[in-house]
């Protein structure tokens, strides 16, 4: 082997060392153009996981309604029960207070009328809650977002505990959807953290209020299904909706107005 040879292929290029290094100002002009970068695309990753958390609620309420209808299917059209008395198609109280164990026990969703017909305790609770629950000191996920219309049910037809139920109409079964029709009666909505209940509302104009105030998870807007097995999202327009107390009074409130619409109407 040629010596010369070996000691020609070793040897390091001139102005290699200069090429290799960087200096100071080449550092941080790099760092510059990435964070520039980074908040030009900042805002298009925060949209893009908004929109992905508005399809899965959507998704998630229209698995509802589809059990929903399978569960009638199964029952000679009647809709799943709504109190303790009939069972219930979910159990559980969830309340803002601590140590409640409703608010992070999945058993008591597996319990529900309607589990066997989703099977996944994922779909109870909307992606864009971001609601915690304390029991014993430790921080929780709450393990449901959705409620479900106090007016359908088959065990809510001699409940007396409703604004209106002398008044107003009950949903025993299928069948008994006829006015508003099936794609205008609504049957399981996001709701609020605080008040996760039934979506009751007071009937007077004058006095409307949230008895139960819907969720607002979606930029101002809630997910909701309806008994033509159809989902949407719903843009809450009065701006008292989004930061609505338990029972305070929102005279004219057209959301409420709109809810009422879809939840039940005036016996004939």
């Amino acid at each position: 082997m040629n010596p010369s040879k070996k000691i020609q292929n070793e040897r390091v290029p001139r102005g290699a060392d200069s090429v290799l290094a960087f200096t100071l100002i080449e550092l941080l002009v790099v760092v510059a153009i990435i964070a520039i970068l980074a908040s030009m695309l900042l805002p298009a990753l925060t949209e893009a996981k908004t929109k992905a958390q508005h399809v899965g609620c959507v998704s998630n309420t229209r698995q509802f309604a589809l059990a929903w209808q399978m569960y009638a299917d199964d029952n000679e059209g009647t809709y799943p029960p709504q109190d303790g008395k009939h069972g219930e198609w979910v159990k559980g109280w969830l309340t803002p207070e601590p140590n409640n164990p409703d608010n992070t026990n999945t058993v008591l969703l597996r319990e529900g009328k309607l589990f066997p017909y989703l099977e996944s305790v994922g779909v109870y609770r909307c992606p864009g809650d971001k609601s915690r629950a304390i029991m014993d000191g430790k921080v929780y996920p709450r393990v449901r977002t959705y409620s479900a219309n106090a007016w359908v049910g088959s065990g809510k037809r001699g409940w007396t505990g409703a604004a209106g139920y002398n008044t107003h109409k009950f949903y025993w079964k299928e069948s008994e959807v006829v006015r508003p029709a099936p794609s205008k009666l609504w049957l399981i909505m996001d709701e609020d953290e605080e008040s996760i209940n039934d979506c009751r509302m007071w009937p007077n104009p004058v006095k409307l209020r949230f008895l139960d105030v819907p969720g607002s998870y979606h930029g101002g807007a809630a997910s909701l299904a309806f008994a033509d097995g159809h989902s949407e999202l719903k843009e809450w327009r009065d701006p008292r909706t989004l930061s609505a107390q338990l029972g305070e009074v929102s005279p004219f409130n057209q959301d409420i107005r709109w809810l009422q619409r879809r939840s039940t109407v005036p016996k004939e």
